[in-house]
């Protein structure tokens, strides 16, 4: 039984790359698909559960964001705007509209969908946990700190307010006072006593 010759490697190279950066012009291309329809050959359209990559409900956040785009498109109005649907008003701050998951597990259904703008998406996430939370961090941002607590260099990130005196003020408040800049001050508190840097004036002024 004759099987023929075998091509040399450099031949297979070349067969391989043979094609490489080819352009094929968009009439070739139409006949090579219908040529592929006429024989019965037909690209596979594989969704969902069909597809090699799917993962369910182990997908991540944007994957499950980028399938209801694609099923149902972009959102292009606010649901709560046109009729209010969710517990509050919609404010018509903002024309920027996203898709929202209404139970949290992010069901593949429609239903389980709104259209909203970004300020009531917003709202509608903030549930009453992550409300104690912010107001928290925004208290412990607005800490103060009182004269008997400084300690030279060591004044913390979060400190808003400063009790000197018997008098608390913000720390622009008494950057306004001496004549310096918010900067200039939280300069001082890092390398000065405190008596020093909101007693002393700017030289330059």
């Amino acid at each position: 039984m004759i099987t023929g010759s075998k091509h040399k490697p450099e031949s297979i190279v070349k067969m391989k790359f043979i094609h490489s950066g080819k352009i094929i012009s968009e009439e070739t291309k139409k006949r090579m698909s219908e040529a592929q329809k006429r024989i019965g050959n037909k690209p596979p359209i594989r969704i969902n559960n069909e597809h090699h990559s799917w993962k369910d409900d182990m997908a991540c956040y944007g994957s499950k964001h980028t399938w209801i785009y694609r099923r149902f498109g972009q959102a292009n109005k606010c649901e709560n705007r046109e009729e209010q649907i969710l517990n509050f008003k919609c404010r018509n701050k903002t024309n920027t509209f996203e898709w929202c998951n209404i139970s949290g597990n992010y069901i593949r259904e429609r239903s389980d969908w709104l259209k909203l703008c970004r300020s009531c998406h917003r709202l509608m996430d903030m549930t009453e946990e992550k409300m104690n939370k912010a107001l928290k961090a925004l208290k412990k941002a607005q800490q103060t700190l009182h004269e008997g607590q400084f300690k030279k260099g060591q004044i913390p990130w979060n400190v808003k307010y400063i009790t000197f005196n018997n008098k608390t003020q913000s720390i622009t408040t008494w950057a306004k006072k001496l004549g310096i800049n918010h900067t200039a001050l939280l300069w001082r508190l890092k390398n000065w006593e405190l008596e020093r840097a909101l007693t002393t004036p700017n030289r330059y002024a």
